[in-house]
């Protein structure tokens, strides 16, 4: 499937907040490369591709704050009413840089471990210790997540997503 770059304009089906040269550019300014040591514009266009899409599985995910500035728009961005972790307002026709670093990094998370961000979780992700002998089973409480947490995506978009505990509230 093609790349359409959502610019802020809500075009018509768009699919990602970042091309291919964007994310290639931001893992060679961190130097990050793949599992081998090679750089991810050593991939091919269409694993590229592949892991963006994966990528913007996740960080449309999120829950973000305010509203899509169009029913119509295939994504979540742009949105209205949204301000950054520092105060100030997000424009109604901007994907912020946050939202696009955000991707990138979780196009290099997929690059180089294919179905990280949103693995399925089982029973068995759960177990804690099995015997064997006189089968016997203990599972870990679920009171911690049993995922992988992404502490570096999820710190750029600190900010622009809702905590637990916040609301929108309108006036009317």
């Amino acid at each position: 499937m093609a790349l359409i770059l959502e610019d802020g304009t809500v075009v018509t089906n768009a699919n990602t907040y970042a091309t291919a040269d964007t994310v290639e550019s931001y893992c060679s300014d961190r130097l990050l490369t793949m599992a081998s040591g090679d750089t991810v514009e050593g991939e091919s266009t269409e694993d590229k591709e592949a892991a963006i899409l994966r990528a913007m599985v996740f960080i449309e995910s999120q829950d973000y704050k305010g509203v899509k500035t169009d029913r119509d728009n295939p994504l979540k961005w742009p949105r209205d009413g949204v301000e950054d972790l520092d105060g100030f307002a997000v424009e109604s026709d901007e994907i912020p840089q946050e939202v696009i670093n955000a991707l990138c990094r979780a196009f290099y998370e997929e690059m180089i471990d294919p179905g990280v961000l949103q693995p399925n979780v089982g029973r068995d992700d759960l177990v804690k210790r099995e015997k064997i002998d006189v089968i016997e089973t203990e599972y870990f409480e679920h009171r911690s997540p049993v995922t992988t947490r992404f502490t570096v995506i999820n710190d750029y978009l600190k900010g622009l997503i809702r905590s637990g505990s916040s609301a929108d509230v309108v006036r009317v």
